[in-house]
């Protein structure tokens, strides 16, 4: 990157989320800066919620620290985990922000958490104006179709201890830093078949 003066209030926007952006998608440095003031650090306290069911998902953020699930009840009115977002991914309720329409889901900090948030207003005018903001959100849009098939895939094609690998592949580390109860949740099974695929796959490792 040029050495430009960025209009922003955070640092990271320039320290961590520029450089992440670089290898996402290509922007220039005009792009850059003319995003700079759109995004704002938001924080989190553990069990916050980014987003509640029946609420519109008004904002797009990417998280710099912290941990956040995504779940709904169910009939019984059991929590089911159906997507976690951590360091350096976005954190968002895709429907309900693509479409301005209440949410079905709970996106809650499992952690303290800080997010960088663009509104959905500011982003579609970057998106308006600029074609390197354009390809990003047809990157963006792109990348959550896919996220979301595979786990569907997952629940058709793996089984439970698959299912385990994929999460450890994609989350790396996450098991040290949130409940094994939510692990199984998102799994699709109970705790103690949780627990017997870790200790099978720590006896197939040792």
């Amino acid at each position: 990157m040029t050495d430009i003066s960025l209009p922003t209030d955070s640092p990271y926007y320039e320290q961590v989320f520029v450089r992440f952006l670089r290898e996402y998608t290509p922007l220039s440095d005009e792009d850059i800066c003319r995003a700079a003031p759109l995004w704002h650090e938001k924080r989190y306290a553990k069990n916050a919620f980014f987003n509640s069911r029946m609420n519109v998902c008004t904002s797009l953020g990417y998280v710099l620290e912290g941990v956040f699930r995504v779940y709904y009840l169910d009939e019984k009115g059991e929590e089911i985990n159906i997507f976690f977002f951590a360091e350096h991914q976005f954190c968002v309720s895709f429907k309900s922000f693509t479409t301005q329409t209440p949410c079905q889901y709970y996106v809650e900090a499992l952690s303290d958490a800080l997010v960088l948030e663009i509104s959905f207003a500011d982003l579609q005018e970057l998106y308006r104006t600029s074609h390197g903001w354009e390809r990003f959100g047809r990157r963006f849009a792109e990348d959550c179709f896919t996220v979301s098939q595979l786990r569907t895939e997952s629940f058709l094609f793996q089984t439970p201890e698959e299912r385990y690998l994929s999460f450890q592949a994609v989350y790396p580390n996450l098991a040290l830093r949130i409940s094994l109860s939510h692990i199984a949740s998102f799994l699709g099974i109970q705790l103690p078949s949780l627990s017997r695929i870790r200790k099978r796959l720590a006896e197939r490792d040792s």
